[in-house]
C-alpha cells in the first residue's frame, strides 16, 4: 500500500517535462525560487523592524493590519528556517 501511495504521488517530485497538469515543473521553480523568497523576506522583516522602531520612537501605533503582515513574515520565516523569528 505505501508503494502504490509514492507511485502515486511520483509525478509530484521537482522535475521538468512536458506533461500538461503534471505539477512537477511547477513544484520544481518553486523549490529553485524558495532561497531567494526566504532572503527576501529576511530582508523585508529587517526593513520592517526598523520602521516599526522608527514609529513607536515617533509615538506612532501600527495598525492591525500591519501588525498581522509583521507576524505572518515572521511565522513564515520560522517555519521556512525551523528557528525562531
Amino acid at each position: 500500500a505505501a508503494d502504490a501511495k509514492l507511485v502515486e504521488r511520483a509525478h509530484e517530485v521537482p522535475h521538468d517535462c512536458d506533461r500538461p497538469g503534471c505539477p512537477g515543473p511547477e513544484n520544481k521553480r518553486k523549490l529553485e525560487v524558495f532561497e531567494e523568497l526566504l532572503v527576501a523576506c529576511l530582508n523585508m522583516t529587517s526593513l520592517l523592524q526598523a520602521t516599526i522602531t522608527k514609529y513607536v520612537g515617533n509615538g506612532t501605533i501600527l495598525t492591525d493590519a500591519e501588525w498581522d503582515l509583521v507576524i505572518q513574515a515572521h511565522a513564515a520565516i520560522a517555519k521556512a528556517t525551523g528557528q525562531p523569528c
